[in-house]
């Protein structure tokens, strides 16, 4: 028990850091979905606010964690249904305080009579080849370890006993057994597969998404989101390695081929060393590339097609991918019908592969 709240406690500080500083992380010009004038980007009582948001965010943690860990500790609930209870709550309390540090920021905007100019001309970056990121062949290697994944998988299935481990307890003792069949055991590639599709899509919603220039420095704004897409791409790309090579170590312990106590420092280290690549990147590039100069992370849209600074909802925007507000990556466009479609495919994709997998195990 003790090895869970210990693999909760790294995980909680992780979620509590990246939270806390999603502010600093965002476009100065936008504090939580709101645009200001450049020259009070940074004013006292905007600062107050980001780091009120920051310290709400570090009590709610401590507060959940406790209740989560005395709960582990207590053994009353299943591990897995304490995990998601608190971090619904985590999720909930985060929304709470972005809505609070939103309304302060409007409320501040309204008092000092703060006004954004619309540019007189709009910039963006219209082709393809000005958004490019990487090599989409890159796009192909994911598939490729999946497919020799399988193939060794099917050479080496006739070895493979009767009945097979499907899960673990945190202390890595087998708490689930299935019999042998080309489903169970071909269950981390489904897996795989997924994540090679999800990291596809992502790489697409990248190269596609709308780049916004500032009208007073095209070049050098258009060169800063250039690296800022270039160097997200690049750490997706290698995260996605990571994740595909912890579902191979699964796999093989599913199997037999691999002791449990050989597979769980990869199950830990390997999906930190991503989330660690993906922190390092959002802190170095900010969003937009808002972090690389002051011509970075350009935002010209009008307050009224965010709403609460986190939905973008706008149908003269053809543009089905964006930019965000608050935090660092892209969203949809709400206010056009792909951009739904697109949404509630995201959505089904990971319920349909738990059920398959719950169908699996069954």
């Amino acid at each position: 028990m003790m090895s869970s709240i210990i693999v909760l406690g790294i995980a909680w500080i992780i979620l509590t850091l990246v939270s806390a500083v999603v502010p600093y992380w965002s476009r100065s010009s936008v504090p939580f979905g709101i645009r200001v004038p450049a020259e009070h980007a940074e004013h006292p009582s905007i600062e107050a606010v980001k780091r009120s948001y920051a310290l709400g965010t570090v009590v709610v943690s401590i507060v959940l964690f406790g209740l989560s860990a005395g709960l582990l500790r207590l053994n009353l609930v299943y591990e897995e249904l304490t995990i998601a209870f608190a971090l619904t709550l985590f999720v909930a309390s985060s929304v709470v305080l972005h809505m609070r540090a939103h309304r302060q920021v409007l409320q501040l905007k309204a008092a000092n009579g703060w006004s954004v100019e619309p540019p007189k001309q709009a910039v963006a970056q219209l082709s393809a080849r000005g958004r490019r990121t990487v090599s989409r062949l890159w796009n192909v290697l994911p598939f490729i370890y999946i497919g020799c994944n399988v193939l060794a998988i099917a050479l080496y299935y006739d070895q493979i006993p009767d009945v097979l481990p499907l899960h673990y307890d945190a202390t890595g003792t087998v708490d689930r057994y299935g019999d042998k069949s080309w489903g169970t055991v071909l269950m981390p590639n489904m897996v795989q597969l997924f994540l090679a599709l999800m990291m596809l899509f992502v790489q697409e919603s990248i190269v596609r998404s709308k780049q916004q220039l500032d009208p007073d420095a095209p070049e050098a704004s258009s060169q800063h989101n250039r690296t800022f897409r270039r160097v997200h791409a690049i750490v997706l790309h290698a995260s996605t390695l990571l994740l595909l090579i912890m579902m191979t170590c699964i796999q093989l312990a599913i199997v037999n081929a691999l002791e449990p106590g050989y597979m769980f420092p990869y199950v830990l280290i390997l999906p930190l060393l991503s989330v660690v690549g993906l922190i390092i990147a959002s802190a170095v590039t900010g969003q937009g590339g808002s972090k690389l100069g002051p011509s970075g992370g350009y935002d010209n849209a009008d307050d009224r097609y965010w709403r609460w600074g986190i939905f973008y909802v706008n149908p003269q925007d053809p543009s089905i991918f964006v930019e965000k507000r608050v935090g660092v990556g892209w969203t949809l466009n709400l206010g056009r019908t792909a951009g739904w479609i697109v949404l509630v495919a995201t959505l089904a994709g990971p319920l349909l592969l738990v059920v398959l997998l719950a169908s699996l195990t069954d």
